[in-house]
């Protein structure tokens, strides 16, 4: 098949829900390898709950270090034992040593980086549903009115960097603006970490490694800032806004060490043609590299919308993800 046979494939598996989706395990999974979303579609509005494969709440309890071993000292004991294993004292009190921590503590672990809600009168409007395209990554969220009349929300996942577009068009695909209110929530942090740095657009979030004092070391701890930008009216700022006239919202994470995400202060992003251009581009060249056909419908199925997940999750340059990918929200993940 050539490319653009594989990406009608493609798109001919687009996963789709005739029904609001407002639970988390419901929502469209989306990402770009690094950033990963979560897109739920609520009664009110929607919800993107968004993870990352580079932010973790990295500190560790070591207090048990001497007592681990190395291999070859916990190794021949285990090959020596008589009978199982798992009855053995020493072995059971060895288990018990080492996953102290993970009982005692939440961290190291992957860090949800916050949900972003948009909200629209549900006197107005209706949820008919959603379709994902995955052969290019483009979420369709299909919205009714009180006239029968059909609106749509687009959302998008950067494939160059780590922002989420979102979009709202009538039926002719003009400009439409459906949502009065959005809400931006970090995850509260968990037990010894900082509190969040609300700004007036988004805030910043402070992971730092073990042994800090309360002073941010430079080129020691880390963070991550998720910022936002609209193309309307934002009646106030924080994480809480009122908003009028907004048809395009842009949300930007960024993480790394906290001094260098600090500096940033603005969303830089390109219009939302132009992300869609980018990310068009790169899945039809990932599909190029991916695409089968099958005479078996569901286990060509199986294999696109596993593919279209391992690249949510993959690239060429992320770090290995957790059990949940970069999904993630609350305590899940």
């Amino acid at each position: 098949m050539n490319t653009s046979e594989i990406l009608s494939t493609a798109k001919n598996h687009s996963i789709r829900k005739d029904v609001a989706a407002p639970d988390f395990f419901e929502g469209a999974l989306m990402g770009n390898g690094d950033l990963g979303v979560v897109a739920c579609t609520r009664p009110d509005g929607i919800v993107l709950y968004l993870g990352h494969n580079d932010i973790w709440d990295i500190r560790i309890e070591e207090g048990h270090k001497d007592k681990i071993g190395t291999f070859r000292e916990i190794w021949p004991r285990i090959l020596s034992a008589q009978g199982d294993i798992h009855e053995e004292k020493w072995y059971q009190d060895y288990v018990q040593t080492v996953t102290a921590s993970y009982h005692n503590y939440k961290y190291p672990r992957p860090y949800p980086a916050s949900s972003f809600y948009l909200f629209f009168d549900r006197k107005e409007y209706e949820v008919l549903g959603h379709t994902l395209d995955i052969s290019n990554g483009l979420l369709t969220v299909t919205l009714q009115n009180t006239d029968s009349e059909r609106f749509f929300i687009h959302i998008l996942v950067s494939q160059d960097k780590d922002q989420v577009y979102c979009r709202t068009v009538d039926a002719q695909g003009d400009p439409a603006p459906i949502f009065y209110r959005m809400r931006l929530i970090p995850h509260e942090p968990d037990e010894g970490l900082p509190g969040y740095a609300v700004l007036d657009n988004g805030f910043m979030q402070l992971l730092p490694y073990n042994g800090f004092t309360g002073h941010v070391r430079p080129g020691v701890d880390m963070g991550f800032s998720v910022l936002f930008k609209t193309n309307g009216t934002v009646k106030q700022t924080g994480l809480r806004s009122g908003i009028r006239d907004v048809t395009e919202v842009t949300l930007q994470l960024t993480e790394g060490s906290y001094d260098a995400v600090s500096q940033v202060k603005t969303v830089d992003a390109l219009p939302f043609d132009h992300a869609m251009r980018n990310a068009e581009s790169t899945w039809a060249e990932y599909w190029g590299r991916s695409g089968i056909k099958l005479g078996d419908h569901f286990l060509e199925h199986l294999w696109y919308t596993n593919t279209y997940f391992i690249r949510c999750v993959l690239n060429a340059h992320s770090r290995c993800p957790g059990l949940f990918g970069n999904w993630m929200y609350g305590d899940i993940g």
